[in-house]
């Protein structure tokens, strides 16, 4: 009699393809619950708000279900061994625990099933990955199954705008205080704006963005422009998140806030002067150069200083001032005014010179 015995390999249940977000971390067995972002007031302090992370956003990554024919009966001199590995698809070593199997024996008719779980790896690049999960049994007998992991661990990046008034610090060398990022009004828009750019063809999409004026105000989710609270020094921190949980490194945006105009103090050069009539008019020869000084007054600790000063004779047109003004003979009713960096406007003003 000749007998023929050919093993039979196990097999591998097919698995979902998954996503990884934050840390590209990627796990054969197990679950991976609702995954929230929680905002602090600053850290260590309670948390205020917690958000989903995008449109049911979960992580499963199921067991790797096997089954094989042969059953565990060490009495009766059968026993199943099974050992797996799990190929990551890309040149890494495993970065987390090692692969375990599980059994549940099976009896003569039902086969032996379990699961392989445990094995951990984390991605170092976005990218699509094909994961590879083999069982193997104690007579050479393999099965395999495989899916594809999508991972995208890079946080988007958010910039800041604005609409109305404003001035860089950097066009504005001699603003006060120096250090600031942008010079600007209670009344200028504070526009944020943020994208999740691919990288390696990888982008899980812009979830939320948030902010806040200050360093241990609540966060607050960004839905419309800003403006700041109060003139003075201000800082608004800011950072956004992905669907995937990739949080951006926190922003500050450090703010020069500047509601006041400057002042123009007219001033004489040469010549002679007598006082007139009455306070807002003055005698003076016609070799006298009159001089429009201004000055931005520190408020609130912040000035972004003059921008030009203009002046005009009588109903003449308005014209910018960059040298002293000589006047011919006779009266003349002298307008001036001086606007600032964010377009504080000083009210008109004049002086009569007799």
């Amino acid at each position: 009699m000749k007998v023929t015995v050919s093993n039979v390999a196990p097999a591998v249940a097919a698995l979902p393809d998954v996503l990884s977000g934050a840390g590209g971390v990627v796990q054969v067995g197990g679950w991976i619950p609702l995954r929230t972002f929680q905002a602090y007031a600053h850290p260590g302090d309670a948390a205020l708000t917690t958000y989903a992370l995008g449109p049911a956003f979960a992580q499963s990554f199921a067991s790797a279900a096997y089954s094989d024919p042969g059953f565990d009966n060490p009495a009766g001199g059968t026993s199943e061994d099974f050992t797996a590995s799990v190929g990551w698809g890309d040149a890494q070593a495993s970065t987390g625990m090692g692969v375990a199997v599980g059994e549940s024996a099976g009896s003569e008719g039902t086969p032996t099933r379990g699961d392989v779980s445990g094995a951990a790896h984390q991605y170092a690049t976005n990218g699509v990955f094909t994961v590879s999960v083999a069982v193997n049994d104690d007579d050479a007998g393999a099965g395999a199954a495989a899916f594809k992991v999508t991972v995208d661990r890079e946080a988007p990046v958010s910039i800041a705008s604005y609409l109305g008034a404003h001035r860089l610090a950097a066009a504005v060398p001699d603003g006060i205080p120096a250090g600031l990022d942008v010079f600007l009004r209670t009344d200028t828009d504070i526009a944020l704006a943020a994208e999740d750019p691919p990288v390696n063809g990888i982008a899980s999409g812009l979830q939320r963005a948030f902010w806040r004026e200050g360093r241990t105000a609540a966060f607050i989710v960004y839905s419309a422009p800003l403006r700041a609270s109060a003139a003075g020094v201000r800082v608004v921190e800011r950072f956004s998140v992905d669907e995937r949980g990739n949080e951006e490194a926190r922003k500050l945006l450090r703010l020069g806030v500047d509601d006041t105009a400057p002042l123009t103090s007219p001033a004489v050069q040469g010549g002679r002067q007598a006082a007139g009539p009455d306070a807002a008019s003055f005698y003076a020869s016609a070799d006298t150069r009159l001089l429009l000084p201004a000055a931005d007054p520190v408020t609130a600790d912040v000035a972004s200083g003059v921008d030009f000063t203009r002046w005009r004779d009588g109903a003449g047109p308005l014209q910018t001032y960059s040298a002293p003004i000589v006047l011919a003979e006779g009266s003349h009713l002298l307008a001036y005014q001086s606007q600032d960096r964010v377009s504080n406007l000083e009210v008109l003003r004049s002086t009569t010179i007799l």
